[in-house]
């Protein structure tokens, strides 16, 4: 069984890795990256919640069901972020000796409460989710990190091997993204707690665990012990997980992920996995909420701190008021563009998982992270950057490839009447009003007829209408004025008057 769950592992990481490059400008396959987040239960149950009607949250629902009979299956077998752990233990830390069986591991129900500080912040609008999804967090090093490097080293080879350019790259000239080097050390370090404890991210910290955990705590499949056993510890030492109890044999389902290790450990062949009678879904709940179930006792369901559970509710509320406040959004940036499709300001930073796909298939690599523009509810969100790159008039992959309906769909015909923003011009930077200079650039780019020429003076002077004028970002992006460009866009929303041309 362990060679079979490791072969599961390097497929699904294969799959996960394929599926990255796959997405990109023209997405030929059925299937993309999108795939993965479909099946992530943690997305799925945030999305349940903030929109429980949408199509996207039964794969997800699936896995959490599956949960009830498997365990924690998922981690141990198809997450990427497991399997990076344990690659990166068994290649940087395998001298460690850091595996004792730990089920006093401290911080273990720490995952606990940030599940339940994440909950609270999604049930009053804002989610957060995002700083912890492990499919986030990977498919964002590699789009942010890995992709600028490798498009940087293999596309001057394009040109000699077209098929590089078409099935790996994109067809932007070059490809970067902000804020590069903090989304590398968050990865680093999530891979460095390898250095301290096996799997200390999932034992920890990761909140997709703990409601994996909560779900499996009554899975039948089950770990059991024959009489053959000879105490010898083997196997709660070299748990990866510490689920195993070293004293009493115990084992705690909700720390298992069913890696199968102590049963090919075992000297004695006394562990064997197989299917046991339903558990008490709801008595330890109640025995928690009444304090009859004792504080660490092994197995417990709610071994938790009651006063550090409601601590961590008070807590998610607070961070979902403060990033809703009013102040908030006053900060939202007037040059805060959101790419086609997006919902609601509120709704979409709410729905929006930060996972990057957008922006790794953007084709003109205009999508860029945000850092404070849209305030604290907008942090690594999704947004237009003309001076990087335009939104692309015959494009609409960020709108298909978005896994929580944080952007919408829209067709390209659809997306032509998409209002991204408005163009605005300065007349004191234009040099076709401040230098009589004859300047057709951005009337030439528009591919919306937006801008236009009209005589003053016997002079062209351009002009922007606002009623045909979509903020795709073209005439920003080509505009020969610099460093600042003479017209800008401006995120939409803005009050007319002061976007208008006078």
């Amino acid at each position: 069984m362990v060679l079979l769950r490791r072969l599961f592992q390097a497929f699904f990481l294969v799959l996960f890795l394929y599926l990255f490059f796959a997405t990109t400008y023209p997405v030929k396959n059925a299937v993309s990256a999108e795939l993965f987040f479909h099946i992530s239960p943690l997305a799925a149950f945030v999305t349940f919640i903030q929109k429980p009607t949408a199509h996207s949250v039964y794969p997800g629902l699936l896995v959490l069901a599956l949960t009830l009979i498997l365990g924690r299956f998922f981690c141990g077998w198809i997450c990427p972020m497991g399997t990076l752990l344990d690659g990166t233990h068994r290649l940087l830390f395998r001298r460690i000796d850091n595996g004792r069986g730990e089920s006093h591991t401290r911080g273990q129900h720490v995952k606990y409460y940030l599940l339940a500080a994440l909950t609270a912040a999604v049930l009053l609008g804002l989610s957060p989710v995002y700083f912890f999804e492990p499919f986030s967090i990977v498919f964002r090093t590699l789009t942010f990190c890995l992709f600028p490097v490798l498009f940087s080293l293999v596309a001057p080879l394009s040109q000699k091997l077209p098929w590089i350019s078409q099935s790996l790259l994109s067809p932007a000239p070059k490809v970067f993204f902000e804020g590069t080097f903090l989304f590398f050390l968050i990865f680093v370090a999530i891979m460095a707690l390898e250095a301290f404890t096996r799997r200390k991210w999932c034992r920890v910290l990761c909140p997709m665990g703990a409601l994996l955990g909560v779900f499996s705590r009554v899975a039948l499949l089950r770990k059991h012990v024959s009489d053959s056993c000879t105490d010898c510890g083997l196997c709660a030492r070299k748990c990866r997980t510490g689920a195993i109890f070293p004293a009493n044999r115990d084992i705690m389902p909700s720390e298992c992920i069913e890696c199968m290790d102590c049963e090919a450990l075992c000297p004695s062949k006394a562990i064997s996995f197989r299917m046991g009678k339903p558990q008490p879904l709801f008595g330890p709940v109640v025995k928690w909420i009444l304090r009859k179930d004792r504080p660490h006792e092994p197995g417990a369901l709610m071994a938790l701190s009651r006063r550090d559970f409601f601590l961590s509710l008070a807590g998610g509320c607070a961070f979902a008021l403060m990033g809703k406040t009013e102040y908030g959004y006053a900060m939202a940036s007037s040059r805060l563009i959101r790419p086609p499709g997006a919902l609601p300001e509120a709704e979409f930073v709410a729905r929006c998982i930060r996972c990057g796909a957008c922006l790794k298939v953007c084709v003109t690599n205009g999508l860029q992270p945000s850092l404070f523009e849209g305030g604290l509810a907008g942090l690594w969100s999704p947004r237009l950057v003309p001076l990087r790159g335009f939104c692309e008039e015959n494009c609409n992959l960020c709108t298909s490839l978005c896994p929580v309906g944080a952007l919408r769909p829209v067709d390209v015909k659809d997306k032509k009447r998409e209002i991204l923003g408005q163009a605005r011009i300065d007349r004191s930077k234009c040099i076709a009003w401040n230098q009589d200079a004859k300047c057709l650039v951005c009337d030439e780019y528009c591919s919306y007829d937006a801008v236009f020429q009209k005589e003053l003076e016997g002079k062209p002077r351009p002009f922007v209408d606002p009623a045909l004028c979509v903020g795709c970002g073209q005439c920003e992006h080509r505009c020969p004025t610099g460093p600042d460009p003479a017209i800008v866009v401006y995120r939409k929303g803005m009050a007319v008057k002061d976007i208008r041309e006078k």
